[in-house]
């Protein structure tokens, strides 16, 4: 979950892990849990972790060098982090 939304189908089956889409999304700070349910029922949901979304495009800038070459140089964001609820303390 994020900020108290459902971001992914239940998984039920090793590794239990799911992809966040954060398309769409406005940047800012985002508190992530995971919900666990064991063979009873009951469930139980983990202590949050705060990440930070930065959602600003990716910048391009392309230049045509002497001799008609072409260089590109791209500024990317650093990958999001990973939440895999099996590293989380109980």
């Amino acid at each position: 979950m994020a900020n108290g939304v459902n971001i992914g189908s239940e998984v039920t089956a090793a590794p239990y892990e799911i992809v966040w889409n954060t398309t769409g999304l406005t940047s800012g700070s985002y508190s992530i849990t995971a919900v666990a349910r064991d063979l009873a029922g009951i469930t139980g949901t983990s202590t949050a972790a705060t990440v930070a979304l930065d959602a600003t495009p990716p910048t391009i800038t392309a230049t045509n060098p002497a001799n008609n070459a072409v260089s590109v140089t791209t500024d990317t964001s650093p990958p999001l982090p990973s939440v895999n609820p099996s590293n989380q303390e109980p």
